[in-house]
This record gives C-alpha cells, structure tokens and sequence, in this order.
C-alpha cells in the first residue's frame, strides 16, 4: 500500500513538472499575442453648403379642364353638323375639329320649327281676335242688362226676363275670360315654338375640340342623344391623392408641381396647384388635390398617364451630405468626423448630429456639422470614437 501512494505521488510530481516547461519554453508570451491594430481605410469629403428639396412622388392622368356633352333640346333630323367661319363657310366637324364658345355647330329640322312658329303666331291672332269679339260681346250683354234692370224695377220688364238678361251678361263674362286664357295660351304656345326653332341651332357652349361625335348629318336627334363632345384642353387638370400628412405643405397658387409622361420623356411641364378638395378620403386617408397647367401646345392629351413632383419645401446655403454618411442608432442620428492633423493617420470622432430634408440619397444636416470639416462617407461601419483611419479622398455623394 505504502509503494502505491509512493508512485501515485511521483506521477503527479512528473507531470507538473512537466506542464512547467511546456508553458515556459512552447506558449508565446503576453507581449507577443497583442496584434498590432492597422488604421481602417475611410473614404472623405470636406463639408460644403448646398440646396435641397422635399419632394412628393404621386401619379395620375390628364383630365380636360371643360368637357361639355352637347345634346339637343329639341327632337328632330340633324340637317347640319358643321362649325361656321366668321367669313361665311362651314367646315364639317370630325374628331379634332376647334370651335368657338357661340360658334354654330348644328341645326336640326329647321323649316320645320319655322313651320310651327309660324302657325303658333296665327293661332295667337286668331285668340287676340276672339277676345275683342268677347269684349264687344259682354259690352252689349252689360248695357241689357244695365237696360232690363231699370225696365224691372219700373214695372215694365218681367223677373224672367231679367234674369235671362243677367244669365246673358254672365256667360259673355266667361265668355271672354275664356277668350283671355287662351290668349295666354297662344302667346305661350307662340313663345315656346320660338324657343325650339332657337334650340334647333346648337351653338358651341365653350371654346374646345371636338373629342368625339356620337352622329352624323340625317341621323334623328332626340333629347338624350348626345351630338359632339367638346373638350377645353388648352389648359389641363390632373388630380391626385394627397396623403393628408403631406397637406400642410401644400398650397393653391403656391406649389409648385411638375409633370412628366411617357410620351414626353425628356420634357417635363411645370404646373401649380389649383385648388385642395375639402373632404379627406377615411379608408385611403388622403384629400384630392387638383394641378392645372397650360396646354397650348396639345400635346398633353385627355387619358394620358402622368407622374406629378409637388416641391414641398426648397432650402438653399444649408449643408447637404451623402444619406449614408448618416448613421442611427436608436434615436440617435450621427456621423464620423476625421481629424488628418493626427499623424501619421487620422483619426475619427463620433459627432450627433440633427437632420432636416432628405432628396433622394441627399440629407441635410441642421445642427453638427461645420463647413470645411471632413466627413467619412465609406467605411463608417468599422469605425468607432477615437479610431485610427487612413483618409482617402472622396467628393459628396
């Protein structure tokens, strides 16, 4: 037993031993297993001022200013569907045809609606005659009577035949109050003809092209049968759907809009806002917003696609950097500034920073920044306060 605790003591004994110069002649030093920390590559730009704009992205479609269905107001055969000149000719209207506000544009049955006027005044001179007869009429039926009266009363006429004279002045009385209504009668019935044979010439209600005829000449023409439509494009609407967070920067007559389509790509229109329609929208949670702009030329078209650019907000002289220069954590916005008068590298410090407008990879900074410092654009991932890095020259993003 006491050989066995003798050889469990010197195994132990050799073994540590043994661990010993192990760790003193094979495992490096602490000094040796510091790595030397290399300075992290930083892309740099110097801090200037600039402009930026707040935008506001949203799509629609070209919409006429005016667009006037003309429909007659009379039943009857289309005689004429053409517009007339100042100099006495008269073009056929097609699709694409201009016209004048007042300019005539169609007849319909004309002779006939002459025909009826006609008839309308001599019916009229027929119930004017009537009345005079039924005044002549009740002025004899009056002085019977008037006559009779006195004869009665002196004993010389009967009550009977008094009274058949009373009965005659009464019905000579209706008699030409009958004569007086259809007087009014014939001079409405006159008054009415004369509007149809007037509606029966369509005049063009505003100035425009013609977008679209619905007949043609010989066709019959009723009440609820367009003709032509007739559009007002030489100024154009396009409404859009606002967000209502984005309404308090928008103003009538102040915004500015530009609109772009696909048929025009590298032209855009510079348009305004022309009015906020007052009722906001509760499942989509935007208000329309109408923008109008001058087409004189044509070539913006009802129907067309377009993309409208409202300039919310514009600021200029304000320092303006790269967006991925702007790091965040939590609520914290910030940047790496570089110090180069560190030698032999730079070295970086960790500046908050406040934001302002942001234009597509544009973000202006309002507080933090000064003009003339130098601002790490790339690399700002590895970096921390107070780390070395060797500075590369880079322009503004």
């Amino acid at each position: 037993m006491k050989k066995v605790l003798v050889a469990l003591i010197w195994i132990l004994l050799t073994a540590g031993v043994g661990f010993f110069v192990f760790w003193s002649f094979f495992l490096p030093g602490k000094e040796e297993s510091v790595v030397e920390e290399r300075p992290i590559p930083v892309e740099v730009t110097t801090v200037t001022l600039g402009e930026i704009s707040e935008t506001l992205d949203l799509t629609g479609e070209v919409e006429a200013k005016s667009t006037v269905l003309v429909t007659p107001k009379v039943t009857g055969r289309l005689e004429e569907l053409r517009a007339h000149q100042d100099d006495g000719t008269a073009l056929p209207i097609e699709e694409g045809t201009q016209v004048l506000r007042g300019q005539r544009i169609a007849i319909i049955d004309h002779d006939t609606f002459a025909v009826q006027v006609t008839q309308a005044e001599a019916a009229l001179e027929v119930a004017r005659a009537n009345l005079v007869a039924a005044e002549v009429t009740l002025e004899d039926a009056a002085k019977e009577r008037a006559r009779f009266k006195n004869l009665y009363e002196e004993g010389a006429a009967t009550q009977q035949q008094f009274d058949q004279m009373d009965a005659a002045y009464k019905k000579a009385q209706a008699a030409k109050e009958l004569a007086q209504a259809q007087l009014r009668q014939a001079q409405a019935a006159v008054e009415l003809a004369r509007i149809n044979l007037k509606e029966s010439t369509l005049l063009s209600p505003i100035d425009g092209v013609v977008t679209k005829k619905w007949l043609d000449e010989g066709n019959m023409a009723s009440l609820n049968t367009p003709i032509v439509t007739i559009q007002d494009i030489e100024t154009v609407k396009v409404v859009v759907s606002v967000p209502e967070s984005a309404l308090t920067n928008i103003k009538p007559k102040s915004t500015a809009v530009f609109i772009s389509v696909d048929a025009y790509s590298d032209e855009t229109f510079a348009a305004e806002v022309f009015s906020i329609y007052p009722e906001i929208d509760r499942q989509t949670r935007t208000a329309p917003v109408e923008i109008r702009l001058e087409n004189e030329a044509g070539k913006l078209r009802p129907g067309m696609f377009v993309r409208a650019r409202f300039l919310l907000r514009h600021r200029e002289n304000t320092i303006v950097v790269p967006g991925d220069s702007v790091l965040r954590q939590e609520e914290e916005r910030f940047v790496f500034l570089v110090d180069e008068t560190s030698n032999p590298y730079g070295r970086a410090s960790k500046v908050p920073v406040k934001v302002g407008l942001v234009e597509g990879p544009k973000i202006e900074i309002v507080s933090g920044l000064n003009v003339g410092e130098l601002l790490a654009i790339t690399g700002m991932d590895y970096l921390r306060d107070g780390s070395e890095v060797e500075i590369i020259r880079g322009s503004a993003k």
